[in-house]
């Protein structure tokens, strides 16, 4: 869909909960600064420490390998663990800005049967098919509440018995391993011994001896394997709990190929009986939006060509003649897909294909590629018409003559976009304009090469009579023309006056017109994001958005609703929203 944007930049993410902003720059942040500060073509390096984690942002320079730096990354990251906290429950993540690792697929899933299988079909269904998919490279979900141990600690009884929360933390952590115990000889045979001292149930956990008077941790704190207590979050989808997942492709799979696949794969599972329950809705497809965008492109690809042959057939007033000139917009194509195709290869190894950008570049250059074949025909006809020479003798001096004025013309055109070609990954993202620029260059160029080969080898060998176009038969344009000339040279302080009018105007009308990134497109959902104040508990905020989610699903037929999903975050920020996906408009036949 897009080129291959690599970015120079890493993001280290580490989640260290419980905490505040001053004891994370302490005891995370800093590590990983000081150790990252001597990466070979680190540019410069940010942070951000929250109550919840460490956010270090590094920037390198320009024509960095990122395969290497990450590499370099991650074996530094392993030298700091040593130095962060010990109760860290994950280590520390290395996030990479690169367009082929966004994911490919989204979609959320949702159960309406007993909630305890919800977590077994996720992980053990949903994940393990998924991953099996030719083409899939990894598959992520979130949102999938899980149980963990806790540990709830009576504070009058670890007073009473003095035992120390922190000594308690590493006592089970302590006990949580298993260690080697040498080995025995036993029937001429070694056979080594190891002490398995690794918790398989809540009950290992409760029994832990915490001193030589036979306490238990069950007798000072409750030890129980539940869902958390708390909950600030929620994912929903038809009002029920949703998982969301998301799909990765292989770096030599096809995008339009492997989604195909999961689709097809989550309909076998609904199909299935035993998973009859479950529901799911496709959030992002991004093989859609290639199918739609690249479809898009060849209409307009289409229209424009044609339209581009019918101008021509209007002034040209000949079948043939108009044939000759259009035959360089399929040719020019086709030699630039061929320089694509070798510009990929090696020594050159080119990484551009063809993408939204590149096609476009191609797209804009149609209406382009015809002028160098009309001034090469058109001087061959003079030729003819004032010299009298044969068809394959004008042709030759024809296309020579005018060789070096089409040749300036092209490169005026060239040159403009020439830098496109070099620009870099920087802050501005506009790398990907290369594949803009380079597709242009490409076509432009081999309209040059086909209309000073191509169009004098047809026009010298299928157009023996020569049939003169309609453009000399306008007579009433021809004197407006002349007119309008002869006026603007003599009234010359006038016509100054009016171009530059007409330049103001053109600034002003800029002004007044909106402005955007992107243009929307036509879309069957709707997204609806709220704000909650933080004056709102967990529990009136789930009501605001439950009751809206019931409302809807309530007008379900009548608003042609198909599915709706909706979330909460009572975190920092206190936001939540809802997505509204209708159904397909209705075909008459």
């Amino acid at each position: 869909f897009l080129p291959d944007i690599n970015r120079p930049y890493l993001r280290i993410s580490a989640n260290y909960q419980g905490s505040n902003p001053e004891e994370i720059e302490r005891l995370i942040t800093r590590p990983i600064e000081e150790i990252m500060g001597t990466t070979p073509g680190l540019a410069s390096i940010g942070s951000n420490s929250r109550s919840s984690g460490s956010s270090v942002r590094l920037e390198f320079e320009q024509g960095t390998d990122m395969d290497m730096a990450s590499m370099e990354v991650r074996e530094r990251i392993d030298r700091v663990l040593d130095q962060l906290p010990n109760d860290m429950l994950d280590p520390p993540r290395i996030y990479r800005f690169q367009t082929t690792d966004w994911p490919i697929l989204n979609f959320g899933v949702t159960w309406t049967g007993e909630s305890d299988r919800f977590d077994s079909i996720v992980e053990n269904v949903l994940e393990k098919r998924l991953t099996t998919v030719e083409g899939v490279a990894n598959v992520s979900y979130e949102g999938l509440m899980k149980k963990s141990i806790h540990v709830d600690l009576d504070q009058n009884q670890m007073r009473a018995s003095r035992i120390n929360s922190t000594a308690l933390n590493n006592r089970i952590n302590r006990e949580n391993e298993n260690l080697p115990a040498g080995y025995v000889y036993a029937g001429g045979r070694k056979y080594n011994l190891r002490v398995v001292g690794q918790y398989q149930q809540v009950d290992d956990i409760a029994k832990i001896p915490l001193n030589a008077q036979g306490l238990r941790l069950e007798q000072v704190a409750d030890v129980r394997f539940d869902y958390p207590d708390e909950i600030r979050w929620f994912s929903r989808l038809n009002g029920h709990d949703a998982v969301s997942f998301q799909v990765y492709k292989a770096s030599t799979a096809n995008i339009i190929d492997v989604c195909s696949r999961v689709k097809k794969l989550l309909e076998e599972i609904k199909a299935d009986p035993r998973f009859s329950q479950l529901e799911y809705q496709v959030y992002w497809d991004q093989s859609e939006e290639i199918t739609n965008s690249i479809n898009s492109l060849k209409r307009a690809g289409y229209i424009g060509g044609v339209l581009a042959i019918l101008v021509l057939m209007f002034f040209l007033g000949n079948l043939r003649n108009t044939l000759v000139i259009a035959i360089a917009i399929p040719v020019s194509i086709v030699t630039t897909l061929f320089v694509i195709y070798l510009i990929r290869m090696e020594p050159v190894g080119s990484d551009l294909t063809l993408n939204i950008i590149s096609m476009m570049g191609m797209i804009y250059a149609i209406g382009i590629v015809i002028d160098p074949s009309i001034v090469v025909l058109e001087n061959i006809f003079r030729i003819r018409n004032e010299e009298g020479k044969g068809a394959v003798q004008a042709a030759i001096e024809g296309s020579s003559e005018v060789g070096l004025p089409i040749l300036a013309s092209i490169l005026t055109n060239v040159i403009v976009f020439v830098p496109l070609i070099f620009l870099g990954g920087g802050r501005g993202g506009m790398r990907f304009m290369r594949d803009f620029g380079l597709t242009f260059c490409v076509v432009c160029i081999a309209s040059f090469i086909v209309a000073v080969t191509v169009v004098p080898l047809l026009t010298g060998r299928l157009i023996h009579n020569l049939k003169p176009g309609k453009e000399r038969t306008f007579p009433r344009m021809r004197k407006v023309f002349a007119y309008l000339v002869d006026h603007a040279l003599r009234y010359r302080l006038m016509t100054m006056f009016i171009v530059a009018f007409i330049m103001w105007g053109a600034f002003q009308l800029n002004k007044m017109i909106d402005k955007e990134s992107s243009g929307w497109a036509p879309d069957r959902r709707m997204n609806v994001s709220m704000e909650i104040s933080h004056n709102y508990s967990m529990e009136d905020a789930e009501k605001i958005v439950t009751g809206i989610e019931n409302d809807l699903m309530g007008h379900k037929a009548e608003l042609e609703i198909k599915s709706v999903t909706s979330n909460l975050n009572m975190g920092r920020n206190n936001r939540g929203g809802l997505q509204i996906y209708f159904t397909d408009p209705t075909k008459e036949s």
